[in-house]
């Protein structure tokens, strides 16, 4: 387990956050109405699926984040809605690396809920040990933008319970 971020890490404000959850709204429900058929019907599946059923401090751990790239990259829908919601979401919210970068450190430190040593902690440790630092967590959603938008999803976007099968 390692520590959280450094205190000197930039971050985005209340404010910023405000924009990305309006930027990011705006943007899903620009792309659920251009995608029509069968291919939408699958594609608010997988987006309850993602908020309802995904835990965003498990799709950071490198176990939870194997199993999360094969269900995006193994269906095309899923994919391909993602990379579209990507584009949507920063061309409206003014995306550059300074402010990805900032993006990533506020999903980073809120997807993590234990940080330090196993002996400040209180998880037991094959729950902390599991889970990934707040740092490792930060470099994997720079690495994968495609990953902040499942945390952003399971952050703002609110969705019907899925039926029982």
């Amino acid at each position: 387990m390692g520590s959280p971020l450094a205190s000197n890490a930039q971050t985005l404000a209340l404010s910023e956050m405000v924009e990305v959850a309006s930027a990011l709204t705006e943007a899903y429900e620009h792309v659920i109405s251009n995608t029509y058929g069968d291919s939408r019907s699958r594609i608010l599946v997988f987006v309850a699926d993602l908020v309802l059923r995904r835990k965003p401090y498990l799709v950071v751990s490198r176990e939870g984040f194997l199993e999360l790239s094969s269900y995006v990259f193994g269906n095309e829908d899923h994919r391909d809605f993602l990379f579209t919601l990507y584009y949507a979401f920063g061309s409206r919210w003014g995306m550059s690396a300074q402010r990805y970068a900032m993006l990533a450190a506020n999903l980073a430190y809120s997807a993590c809920p234990v940080t330090g040593g196993a002996e400040v902690n209180g998880a037991p440790s094959v729950i902390a040990q599991r889970l990934a630092s707040a740092t490792e967590t930060q470099e994997l959603i720079e690495a994968n933008p495609w990953l902040a938008i499942v945390l952003l999803l399971q952050t703002f976007i609110r969705v019907s319970p899925l039926k029982s099968n």
